[in-house]
């Protein structure tokens, strides 16, 4: 990397040994991403297969990455309800690769969204959400 790269770039991401490095440029603040709060909820009980939230969360940027960070009291599996709108037509994506989250364990999952979507979280059994953020990520890589 020349050194004029080296002043550029605060840090590299390496690839491999036998590759040149990618460089990671990081914005104001230094953490590389601007965090936008979508969602929140704290030790509240939801049913089985009902929308987490009451209105569905929208992108501010598109296209963006929302990311999840979730615990629950029981083992079940977490899916996003993903609603098109210009058409009005809901998909439903299983995370964790359909496998039930563990009970009282923390999972993290980033889900891409446009500005012509929504998306809501649902859980196949009644369960209190210990705690879920959902937040959009602005940045990141250059």
């Amino acid at each position: 990397m020349s050194e004029s790269n080296q002043v550029k770039w605060r840090g590299v991401r390496p690839t491999s040994p036998e590759s040149d490095p990618i460089p990671v440029k990081e914005m104001a603040g230094g953490t590389g991403f601007t965090l936008i709060q979508k969602g929140r909820i704290f030790n509240s009980a939801r049913g089985v297969n009902t929308d987490f939230f009451s209105a569905a969360l929208n992108p501010t940027n598109s296209p963006t990455t929302f990311r999840i960070y979730i615990a629950t009291d029981v083992a079940g599996i977490l899916s996003v309800r993903r609603t098109n709108t210009a058409t009005a037509v809901t998909v439903t994506e299983n995370l964790n690769a359909g496998a039930n989250l563990n009970a009282d364990a923390a999972y993290m999952f980033d889900i891409l969204v446009t500005s012509s979507e929504t998306i809501n979280l649902r859980y196949n059994i009644a369960t209190t959400i210990i705690y879920c953020l959902i937040v959009e990520l602005r940045g990141g890589l250059a």
